[in-house]
């Protein structure tokens, strides 16, 4: 069988309630992240990378409701993409879905070298490099758990 029908196979078996639970728990991790976490450095460094004194004086293009929207379908794309891994993979226990996540994690990464070309400071790069790993690493659990226990 080929790769592609592999891949194919295994989005097709997935069960939609893993994704979805796998989903909201990085929608819930993202706002524990950014509105506790993180919140002071990301907000001060992302003040000083629009220009203005304060975060509050930004200019915002995008609504939260959309906001809402693209990070849960990022988080359901982490997890179709973190159980896609460990079907192809045939990986069984938390070490492997650890290194799926990881995977998934270095992946969604890549692109974050526009950080450095855009002149955006490095505390925002490392917040959003370490949101990213920690979502993926959650979606990874999520999919052992339902795997495990509940289905």
């Amino acid at each position: 069988m080929t790769l592609s029908a592999l891949i194919c196979e295994a989005i097709m078996r997935m069960d939609p309630w893993t994704i979805l639970l796998a989903a909201l728990v990085q929608q819930l991790f993202s706002m524990v992240w950014f509105g506790l976490i993180v919140k002071t450095v990301a907000d001060y460094y992302l003040a000083a990378d629009k220009g203005v004194r304060r975060v509050e004086h930004i200019v915002y293009r995008y609504s939260p409701v959309f906001c809402c929207i693209t990070t849960f379908a990022a988080g359901a794309a982490r997890a179709v993409a973190v159980h896609t891994i460990i079907t192809v993979c045939n990986g069984k226990g938390l070490c492997d879905y650890q290194t799926a996540g990881v995977v998934v994690a270095l992946l969604t990464c890549i692109n974050q070298h526009q950080f450095f070309s855009c002149q955006r400071p490095l505390p925002l790069l490392l917040t959003e490099c370490g949101y990213e790993f920690a979502a993926a690493l959650l979606a990874s659990v999520c999919c052992l758990g339902m795997q495990t226990f509940v289905l």
